[in-house]
């Protein structure tokens, strides 16, 4: 074999090297977690897909007028998500002055009165009853909680339309009650808002937040519905 074979055959042995060791690493990266599909990429069983924009419409914030020493207060204190003709779903602790007129003002700017029909203090959820049927209604279907990994969202439209995801959830336990917790972001006035899963299924109602080493509020709780059987009609 004379210099110039040689070379030319070092050459292609190198390139044929390069291409293997390649070929290997490409397929073990398809192995890794995170080019992975969801683990459950398709919606349960027998529930409809709630669009985004239906998720917005079913969101409404919750205002209160109360008596004061000076004279009547009104204003916003937090949101709350339509899940019947005439029913609201709220945090408990958003309506917890018995002396207040709450109502909530729809996707259309419209005010509903509203009357309180059931207060679970220990799970921070109240159903409130509208006086004024909400239009337009879809109706909102409950999921059972979402694998810990599952996308979760809190739709609201307080102080405007948001949607807030975060792509970690885990069932925590505060005083014996089953809280979802997921890395998303919740702001002041978002307390009552639904939390949904990736296909809108109605998963929880927001509650609370926690802050990050930062200063940011980067965890957020909720209230698992299948803890509150009988909360929806």
């Amino acid at each position: 074999m004379t210099p110039k074979q040689r070379y030319y055959f070092n050459s292609l042995t190198l390139v044929g090297l390069y291409i293997g060791v390649a070929i290997t690493l490409i397929g073990l990266i398809s192995q890794c977690s995170c080019s992975r599909p969801p683990t459950n990429p398709n919606p349960p069983a027998k529930l409809k897909t709630r669009s985004i924009k239906q998720q917005h419409e079913a969101a409404v914030v919750i205002e209160v007028l109360c008596k004061t020493p000076t004279g009547l207060k009104f204003g916003y204190i937090g949101s709350g998500v339509i899940t019947g003709p005439t029913q609201v779903l709220t945090a408990g602790h958003v309506i917890d002055d018995p002396d207040c007129i709450y109502s909530a003002q729809d996707a259309n700017k419209k005010h509903h009165p509203l009357t309180l029909e059931i207060w679970k203090k220990d799970l921070d959820v109240a159903r409130l009853g509208s006086s004024v049927p909400f239009e337009p209604y879809s109706p909102i279907e409950i999921s059972d909680p979402p694998e810990v990994g599952a996308r979760l969202c809190v739709v609201t439209w307080y102080p405007q339309p948001s949607r807030f995801c975060g792509d970690y959830y885990a069932l925590s336990t505060n005083g014996g009650v089953a809280n979802l917790m997921w890395d998303g972001r919740v702001f002041g006035g978002n307390s009552g808002s639904a939390i949904y899963d990736a296909w809108g299924h109605l998963v929880g109602i927001t509650t609370h937040t926690r802050q990050c080493p930062d200063g940011s509020q980067c965890i957020g709780f909720g209230t698992s519905l299948n803890q509150v059987p009988g909360i929806i009609q």
